[in-house]
């Protein structure tokens, strides 16, 4: 690729990663200033904000009714960083928010790479995914932790395994394992990319031994 026609395309990606950024805090600043919901998990918070969580307790036993534990340690940082300000908790779903969207941002331009208008199409994949409607009550609610954090740790999972190229050494399937299991530390949902994988990697190593029986002959 040519050098100009390279620097063009991470400044056009850089212009579309801020306008994502400012897209997310623009639509959900407001929340900063939002109080518990009745929804919320109020047990959990309260939990939380006692300060008698024990972290090896907390893997464990994973919790009263569900295993994330990693979910109630991201809630805990919160609470140490911010005093238990109710402003704190909203900060980390909206933060956590951003960075799921611009992951779909990373992972659509993967898919349309090979188009010449690809990283746009991927902007506004990553832009409908951070300003739909359906995700508002996702971020805006403190007791949807565990989906921000899932969704998170499944989509980095995600971004190594469709990048998985012949000769990929173990580090990128250990860090797509790690990735796994913290979705499943945040959130049993992500069960699903078991499958996902299996599939990527069966269609990957069959077409390696096409292209490997086609240099043969």
């Amino acid at each position: 690729m040519i050098p100009s026609v390279r620097h063009r395309e991470n400044d056009q990606q850089r212009i579309h990663c801020l306008t994502v950024a400012v897209a997310v805090l623009v639509a959900y600043i407001q929340a900063l200033g939002a109080d518990y919901l009745p929804i919320d998990d109020g047990i959990m918070l309260q939990a939380v904000q006692s300060g008698k969580i024990s972290v090896p307790d907390l893997f464990l036993s994973g919790g009263r009714e569900y295993y994330r534990p990693l979910a109630t340690l991201s809630l805990l940082g919160d609470y140490l960083i911010f005093g238990g300000r109710v402003a704190g908790y909203h900060l980390g779903n909206i933060l956590l928010h951003l960075a799921d969207s611009l992951l779909v941002y990373a992972l659509a331009s993967h898919f349309f790479r090979r188009e010449e208008s690809g990283a746009f199409p991927a902007f506004l994949a990553a832009l409908l995914f951070a300003l739909h409607p359906v995700n508002s009550e996702t971020v805006v609610w403190i007791s949807c932790r565990p989906d921000l954090l899932c969704c998170l740790f499944c989509l980095l999972s995600l971004h190594i395994l469709f990048r998985l190229e012949r000769g990929s050494g173990p580090g990128a399937y250990i860090g797509m394992g790690l990735f796994f299991l913290c979705s499943l530390l945040a959130k049993e949902a992500s069960l699903f990319i078991l499958p996902a994988a299996a599939v990527r990697l069966f269609i990957a190593r069959k077409s390696i031994c096409a292209e490997t029986a086609s240099k043969a002959l």
